[in-house]
C-alpha cells in the first residue's frame, strides 16, 4: 500500500479547513482519510509557525478594491472568506489578520 505524501501547503490547508469545520480532529481525519497522529503533528507544526516572531509573508491575500463612493476594500482569503471594510480601517484589519 502506497503512502500519501502531502506538501507543506496541503498540510496547512487541511489544518485551516479543520479549524473552520467545527469537527474534532478525529472526525476530520476520518472524513478525509488522514492519519490521526500525522495530523496532530501538522497542527503542532502550524502552531510553531504561527508563534514565530518573524515568520515573513507566509501567504499573500488577494485584495479587490471596489470603486464606489463608500471607499471600501474587500480582502479575500484563499479559504474563501471575504472581509469588507472602509479603506480607513484596512491597516487595523490587516494587523488583526496577521495574528490569525
Amino acid at each position: 500500500m502506497r503512502r500519501n505524501r502531502y506538501s507543506p501547503e496541503q498540510k496547512q490547508q487541511h489544518v485551516t479547513q479543520w479549524r473552520h469545520s467545527g469537527l474534532t480532529r478525529k472526525q476530520y481525519c476520518q472524513q478525509h482519510q488522514l492519519n490521526f497522529s500525522s495530523f496532530r503533528d501538522w497542527i503542532a507544526d502550524s502552531k510553531k509557525r504561527s508563534q514565530d516572531p518573524n515568520p515573513g509573508l507566509s501567504a499573500v491575500l488577494p485584495v479587490s478594491l471596489q470603486p464606489d463612493q463608500t471607499h471600501t476594500v474587500t480582502v479575500q482569503t484563499p479559504d474563501g472568506y471575504a472581509i469588507t471594510c472602509p479603506l480607513a480601517l484596512l491597516p487595523g484589519v490587516i494587523q488583526v489578520l496577521t495574528r490569525c
